[in-house]
């Protein structure tokens, strides 16, 4: 009986008319938050691409969707994949369907993602209903989730399409569980669009788990279950795949003194931290190592996990669907943690995927704490909190408006990160560049050597930048750009396979070390791969023979 009185309805959709959970007052709420994303992100509507967007946009397997390209991006082990560092094919195809219609016209990107966005918000105030949150809070919430100057990032990036295909139909698979080919359809395009939409499933089971029902309409709900599990392993074979050719050779971070397990809890804390007030939102995170337990944003880790690990824990015990949020907040940081260690673990779009389960587990435990407050103070306590809540989402709209226009160009985007971040990648090579401007060549090199002893260092960061040419052929420069070849060709050495984008860089390597026979023998290979980067081969090519010329 005790866990029976834990457990919580699900709010009723029958209500016919305009009333909250009914069709019309949904697209309402959706006209509504298209109008009041429009309006915030209007500054980036005709931003154009920016960072990894050409990687996207610019691909000529996007660009032409051919069935030759098609199959690339449905191969797990392609170049194209390779490149992604994930499997994502449904986002490829989105991409190049979005290249059909738009073109290099950049405001139907922007538009595409800002109704995705929208219609995300929407579906997770239906969400919250189905968790028995009054209509009220659970616009709030929505409000919350659309205004959050973290979800910026996801939006107004164009490349970040994925993000938002990943969470709209992974909402669309909570919602229409029921139903088996809907939902499960709808479940397998979300991980193909991102991998990080399998929070979707544990948080499906458990809510099974706790949500009362008829003994067939459970059945039927844990057979579609199963059948998400099925695709789940697939997929998570593809995506292994994927992700562990394209991080060949990644260094492993240093165990000394738990430094990953610090750091790993320290970005949980700034999340967490980002999550509530907005603080830090900045583009292309790059937080210094911790290195000792005593940091604050350890410790601030440790008493949260300790207490929302305890609340998740009786909130399982008694059923409640409480657990469910929490467990998506958990368990969408996972990706993230270091587990499996990549170079940039903490990004905006990042926190997009774990609000969604921080802001209902909030809401519920408000809820299930409202009994608390006596009587005569619940109606002036619910009021107050309404109202603060609306203060913070005018500031977050406000933030979130100055934001969008950083998206507009890559100089604005490396000043935002050069604030935030004195120290950090960026800030490096900025230092780099004015010292080169002055003639200060050690000091430039420094500044690159602290950038590769960081994993942010590669052959186009040079090539790349105009600034730097004056330095090429340097020997003081020369010695580092030979350790990063040495390196990248053992890595390249471990690797079962190499796609032609990667036999064009091992083939640069072998440039930079003097050895043009290997180099010839790299671009040949890549050019019987398909001869997608043929330019690039060609003029490698041509400058390996004439230092081949040189050498004899």
């Amino acid at each position: 009986m005790a866990r029976s009185a834990g457990r919580q309805p699900a709010a009723s959709t029958r209500s016919p008319g305009f009333v909250a959970g009914s069709p019309a007052w949904f697209a309402v709420i959706f006209a509504a938050f298209s109008l009041i994303c429009l309006i915030v992100y209007e500054p980036a509507l005709e931003g154009p691409v920016v960072s990894d967007d050409r990687m996207y946009l610019e691909s000529p397997y996007v660009r032409e969707l051919t069935t030759e390209n098609v199959q690339e991006i449905l191969d797990p082990r392609s170049d194209i994949t390779m490149m992604t560092a994930n499997y994502a094919p449904f986002h490829l195809l989105a991409n190049g369907v979005q290249w059909k219609m738009f073109g290099e016209k950049p405001l139907g990107y922007h538009v595409t993602n800002i109704l995705l966005h929208a219609l995300s918000a929407t579906l997770l105030i239906a969400l919250f209903l189905r968790s028995g949150l009054p209509a009220g809070a659970a616009f709030l919430g929505g409000g919350f989730f659309l205004l959050h100057p973290a979800s910026v990032e996801a939006v107004a990036w164009m490349s970040q399409l994925k993000t938002q295909l990943a969470m709209a139909l992974g909402l669309v698979a909570l919602l229409l569980r029921t139903r088996p080919v809907v939902s499960t359809t709808a479940f397998a395009l979300a991980l193909l669009a991102k991998a990080p939409a399998a929070v979707v499933l544990p948080v499906a089971v458990v809510w099974e788990w706790c949500q009362p029902s008829e003994p067939s309409q459970k059945k039927r709900s844990w057979s579609v279950l199963i059948a998400w599990s099925a695709v789940f392993l697939v997929f998570a074979a593809l995506e292994m795949t994927a992700f562990l050719q394209a991080h060949t050779g990644v260094s492993q971070p240093t165990t000394e003194g738990g430094a990953p397990l610090w750091s790993s809890l320290s970005i949980m804390a700034r999340y967490l931290a980002m999550a509530v007030t907005s603080y830090g939102t900045s583009a292309f995170h790059e937080p210094s190592p911790v290195t000792t337990p005593w940091d604050p944003w350890v410790l601030a880790a440790v008493a949260a996990i300790l207490m929302l690990g305890v609340r998740t824990l009786f909130c399982l015990r008694e059923r409640r669907l409480e657990a469910a949020w929490w467990l998506w907040a958990a368990l969408s940081f996972l990706p993230v943690s270091q587990i499996l260690p990549f170079v940039y673990p903490m990004g905006d779009r990042y926190l997009y995927v774990m609000l969604p389960g921080l802001i209902g587990g909030t809401l519920l435990l408000g809820q299930s704490q409202a009994g608390r407050v006596p009587a005569r103070h619940r109606h002036s306590a619910a009021l107050g909190l309404a109202a603060l809540t609306l203060l913070v989402m005018f500031a977050f709209t406000s933030k979130s408006y100055q934001r969008a226009a950083i998206w507009t160009s890559d100089q604005r985007l490396i000043a935002d990160s050069i604030r935030h971040y004195p120290m950090g990648n960026n800030a490096q090579f900025a230092r780099a560049r004015e010292a080169v401007r002055v003639g200060d060549i050690p000091a430039a090199v420094a500044e690159l050597r602290n950038a590769d002893s960081e994993g942010h260092l590669d052959f186009d960061n040079i090539y790349a930048d105009p600034v730097f040419a004056s330095l090429v052929g340097d020997p003081r420069l020369q010695v580092l750009l030979d350790q990063i070849a040495r390196r990248q060709i053992e890595a390249y050495g471990q690797a079962d396979r190499i796609t032609e984008g990667g036999l064009i860089r091992l083939a640069r390597a072998h440039l930079v070390l003097r050895q043009p026979k290997q180099a010839l023998e790299a671009t040949a290979r890549a050019q019987r791969e398909g001869g997608r980067y043929a330019e690039q081969a060609e003029n490698i090519a041509r400058q390996a023979r004439a230092l081949e010329r040189s050498q004899r």
